[in-house]
């Protein structure tokens, strides 16, 4: 049976876990109080400047390229000694 180490809470776990919560808690401030900064207000003009093809294209090849056709290119390469 594999070992269940990947599932051990550490800092890096925590610190995305506080993340993700502050993101939320900032978000619903914001609409709640109809400031107009929430995160889509910003993003809304870039979103609307290109067809949702593009972006969905972007996100094939930058997962397809990074898994498949760049295999030097992984992530954990960096940080390999």
């Amino acid at each position: 049976m594999p070992s269940w180490d990947a599932w051990r809470v550490d800092g890096w776990t925590v610190a995305w876990a506080v993340w993700i919560v502050a993101f939320f808690v900032l978000e619903t401030v914001t609409l709640v109080t109809r400031s107009h900064n929430e995160l889509t207000a910003h993003l809304r003009p870039v979103i609307q400047s290109a067809p949702p093809v593009w972006f969905i294209g972007l996100g094939l090849w930058l997962w397809i390229g990074q898994h498949f056709l760049w295999v030097g290119m992984d992530w954990r390469a960096l940080f390999r000694a």
